[in-house]
């Protein structure tokens, strides 16, 4: 599962900063910002409250609820996740900046079902990869000794790596034509690539002339398909199975489900000048 942090943190973080910073307007103006042409480069992380499988898992839900499974197991949606990585920053101009940032997060949910009296756990697990490049413009006009606030716009490229795993455990001996049906495990991967805008705003705090830390809020849009193809699951533990049977509804998935990638994050940077 996905390691959870709360936001509360972070936005605390964004809020102090910029009164910090007031505080020491008044004694050296501009007396640790970057230079024009400095690049710097450290550690990013992040919470992120967006990727969503929610009609793949819905799909799910409702297919073992018409088969007779449990109808208080259910899928649950993604959690929130923590993306973590590198970000490098290059001061352009007075008021310009600009980012490139890497970031990898991981999301996993699972859920167990009983169709037919069989047991059938279930998981679905997302490897999101996430490149942001974005330009920076600095609001002179609140910046002080220590801090820098910005807005900026930028293209966020996702690459999701989602596995879908599905095991059939024969538990309660279900037989076919007197033997027992033997056990059976699947596993879908799908992996594609989209892009979308993202709207930021944040604040570079400057510790020392080389060092800064940098909070973020972004907003972010985006959807990347994924493929998955399954005959279903019925073949498997339904005896003398019957596609026309209109009692059994099989679990088949059949081509592209989306995963939305709308949402919000609150990031940190330490940034160490080069």
């Amino acid at each position: 599962m996905a390691i959870r942090i709360p936001l509360a943190g972070l936005l605390v973080l964004l809020v102090c900063l910029p009164a910090a910073a007031r505080d020491r307007s008044g004694s050296e103006p501009d007396a640790v910002a970057w230079s024009v042409g400095t690049w710097s480069l450290g550690p990013y992380l992040a919470t992120y409250a967006g990727p969503t499988h929610d009609d793949l898992l819905a799909y799910t839900n409702r297919i073992m609820a018409v088969n007779q499974s449990d109808p208080d197991r259910r899928f649950e949606d993604l959690p929130t996740g923590v993306p973590a990585g590198l970000r490098l920053w290059w001061k352009a101009g007075s008021l310009l900046a600009f980012s490139a940032t890497y970031g990898f997060s991981r999301y996993s949910t699972e859920a167990t079902f009983t169709p037919f009296e069989w047991e059938s756990r279930r998981e679905m697990a997302v490897n999101l990869h996430e490149l942001t490049v974005a330009v920076h413009h600095s609001l002179a006009f609140l910046r002080g000794s220590a801090a820098d606030p910005y807005v900026g716009v930028g293209v966020n490229v996702y690459v999701a790596d989602s596995e879908y795993t599905i095991g059939l455990r024969n538990v309660y001996g279900v037989t076919e034509d007197g033997d027992v049906m033997s056990d059976h495990d699947v596993a879908m991967s799908s992996m594609d690539w989209t892009a979308g805008p993202v709207a930021l705003a944040g604040i570079t705090y400057h510790l020392s002339p080389r060092v800064a830390v940098n909070g973020e809020f972004q907003g972010l849009m985006g959807q990347v398909r994924q493929h998955f193809d399954y005959e279903g699951s019925l073949p498997y533990i339904v005896p003398n199975y019957n596609p026309d049977d209109p009692l059994k509804v099989n679990d088949v998935l059949q081509g592209a489900y989306p995963m939305d990638l709308n949402g919000i994050r609150l990031s940190v940077s330490l940034l160490i000048s080069l």
